[in-house]
C-alpha cells in the first residue's frame, strides 16, 4: 500500500455513521403495505372471476342437459 491509500482509509473511517430517517421508513413501510393490500385484492378478484366462470359453465351444462332430455322425451313420445 502507498501513503495515499492510508489517508483515504483514515478519511473513510472518520465519516459519520448514517442515521436512520424515520419519515422515510414510514413512507416506505406504508407504500409496501399498500402494494401488499393491492396484490391481495387482485388475487381475491381473480378467484371471484374464476368462480363466476365455473358457475356460468355449470349453468350452461345444466341447460344443455335439460334441452337434450326434453328432446329425447319428445322423440320417445312421438315414436
Amino acid at each position: 500500500m502507498i501513503q495515499n491509500d492510508d489517508d483515504l482509509f483514515r478519511a473513510l473511517a472518520e465519516l459519520p455513521a448514517p442515521a436512520p430517517d424515520s419519515d422515510w421508513e414510514s413512507r416506505v413501510r406504508a407504500r409496501c403495505h399498500r402494494e401488499l393490500a393491492r396484490k391481495v385484492f387482485r388475487r381475491q378478484r381473480a378467484r371471484l372471476g374464476a368462480r363466476l366462470f365455473d358457475l356460468a359453465a355449470a349453468l350452461a351444462a345444466c341447460v344443455y342437459l335439460i334441452a337434450v332430455l326434453h328432446f329425447a322425451a319428445r322423440l320417445a313420445g312421438a315414436g
